[in-house]
């Protein structure tokens, strides 16, 4: 059975599920440090690359969900050629070590060690395609990247309270959340820097003065295409049967202009509600909140929604991955219900116009849905007790293959 506790906090509420109710706005800072000339010689590159590129959409078959989309030059009519898939495989952890794995479950020959935990967070690895940056909390606390030349720790990051990361693809700057106890709740801030160290610049802070209610932190989510940065508001001190894990609030940061668009605002106290955000960040996936644990899309522009009817044993959903072109959705709803659970696969358009359909379900244990690889396929992970095992999915649910034990981690860029 899968259970989950938030590490590193100072009051622990143990027992049935607890959502964090918000009643206060956040204010966001009005002054932040000036960035200095290494670091914005970093993002002035990064705008040119940006300003001077594309985004092709692939028809490859094996085109993964892409957390981050690498922008690329758009070839005359001649030049066209198939495009690679983005991702060569994806990465496990196990024995305390990372391998990569290729779609089939076949090795890549890529294979370092995983530090001294076995089980990462979604906000706490960032997996490029020579090193793999992760950070741990505990006695060895810290954030690292390793590599086949070995393992270094990133000193310039203070990580005597527990550390979320995220790495551009580039791997040339980092941004990562933390958080510090004041009495009885948490302040929390979120900086950017480049990846040797230079050049820290402060995002956001939340203050503790008003979070006695609310204890919400950041959590930095993926560095996108277009070089800004989506991060999120996440409550903390929870524990408890805790199925999946989800967001408070949703901003994009745009470290060229130096500024900060509100993408969901924390007055919507959707405490673990907010699931996923779809590519091209055009819509939410919210899996519960309004008294139903129903799940919804939500186009971001609008604000409408299409909602999802609720299915059997559907008493909690989590997990909802948009596929990489923002048409379909796959969730996971279980029975929480640790001495019989119960979980199901669910596909569905997002628009609505079909009904939910179960593909696959596991008895005795708990599901996730790790990522799509092209439009019609994914990854599950399937956990039953200490076992956990990686599944290739197709979104009707005809192929469904087992890849090979290990916690899945990130998916493996060329």
């Amino acid at each position: 059975m899968s259970f989950q506790y938030l590490h590193g906090r100072k009051i622990l509420l143990v027992g049935a599920l607890i959502l964090i109710s918000i009643s206060c706005a956040l204010p966001f800072t009005k002054s932040k440090p000036t960035p200095q000339n290494d670091l914005q010689a970093t993002i002035a590159a990064l705008e040119t690359r940006v300003s001077t590129t594309a985004t092709v959409a692939s028809t490859a078959t094996d085109m993964p969900h892409s957390l981050v989309m690498t922008a690329t030059p758009i070839p005359s009519a001649t030049e066209m050629q198939p495009e690679q898939p983005i991702y060569r495989g994806y990465i496990t952890s196990r024995d305390f070590q990372f391998t990569a794995y290729d779609f089939s479950g076949a090795s890549l020959g890529f294979q370092v060690p995983s530090g001294p935990q076995e089980g990462y967070g979604d906000n706490e690895v960032t997996v490029l395609s020579n090193a793999i940056y992760y950070s741990i909390f505990g006695s060895t606390s810290g954030v690292f990247r390793v590599d086949k030349g070995g393992t270094s720790q990133l000193n310039f990051i203070d990580a005597k309270e527990p550390v979320s990361i995220s790495v551009s693809p580039d791997g040339g700057l980092i941004a990562w959340a933390t958080n510090q106890w004041e009495d009885t709740a948490p302040a929390s801030d979120i900086f950017i820097a480049n990846i040797d160290g230079s050049s820290v610049r402060l995002v956001e802070h939340i203050p503790a003065e008003g979070q006695e209610n609310r204890w919400l932190i950041f959590q930095p989510l993926r560095w996108n295409s277009d070089g800004k940065l989506l991060y999120a508001t996440g409550p903390t001190g929870i524990g408890g049967y805790l199925l999946f894990w989800g967001y408070n609030g949703l901003r994009l940061y745009d470290p060229v202009q130096n500024a900060t668009e509100l993408l969901v605002s924390d007055d919507e106290n959707l405490g673990l509600c907010l699931s996923s955000v779809s590519d091209d960040v055009s819509k939410i996936a919210l899996v519960c909140g309004n008294g139903s644990h129903a799940v919804r899309v939500r186009t971001l522009s609008s604000g409408q929604e299409v909602q999802f009817p609720l299915l059997p044993d559907q008493t909690t959903a989590g997990s909802a991955r948009f596929s990489p072109d923002g048409e379909w959705l796959a969730y996971v709803i279980q029975r929480v219900d640790p001495e019989n659970e119960f979980g199901q696969v669910v596909v569905v358009p997002v628009d609505g116009s079909m009904a939910p359909s179960v593909i696959d379900q596991v008895v005795g244990g708990t599901l996730t849905v790790e990522g799509w690889i092209d439009n019609d396929s994914f990854l599950v992970t399937i956990s039953n007790l200490e076992t956990n095992s990686v599944w290739k999915m197709s979104k009707d649910g005809s192929i469904k293959t087992n890849l090979g034990s290990g916690r899945f981690v990130g998916f493996f860029p060329h």
